[in-house]
């Protein structure tokens, strides 16, 4: 009996083990090469595209059980790796390896990087009791007193 042809592309990984066979051979020709890792790179190595590579980082084509728990997840390996490409861009930027400017881009529009600002405020209040029975002058003078 012949199997029913679902339609549409195949999958970029057949199974589990082949994403984690694909990471592992573009980890290794990437270290060869003194590359960079990149998600966009293993898109490139595996011949697909940017978006395939997000849809199974996002968990498009994780499968589960009937509780909901995940049997396959294709994510999971995806977020190691892009944790590994983080890991490996903090070090080249605190090595000063690459530019230093794309390496912060990337770092803010794939890793949720931010440029961070603080702002200390200080506000100092001065009270000066006015006994009524003073006359302007006196309560100028220990107006001035207490200013210093």
């Amino acid at each position: 009996m012949a199997t029913l042809n679902k339609g549409g592309k195949p999958r970029t990984f057949s199974s589990l083990e082949h994403l984690n066979q694909s990471i592992e051979n573009y980890i290794k020709e990437a270290t060869e090469l003194d590359d960079p890792l990149a998600l966009v790179g293993l898109a490139a190595f595996m011949n697909s595209t940017k978006d395939t590579i997000r849809a199974y980082s996002v968990g498009e084509y994780d499968e589960f059980d009937d509780d909901g728990e995940a049997k396959v997840s294709y994510s999971l390996s995806l977020k190691r790796l892009k944790t590994r490409i983080e890991a490996q861009q903090t070090t080249r930027l605190l090595k000063g390896k690459g530019s230093t400017i794309g390496t912060i881009f990337n770092l803010k529009n794939n890793f949720g990087w931010a440029d961070k600002t603080e702002l200390h405020s200080t506000t100092e209040s001065h009270t000066t009791i006015v006994n009524k029975t003073m006359t302007d002058e006196q309560a100028q003078e220990a107006y001035n007193k207490q200013m210093g």
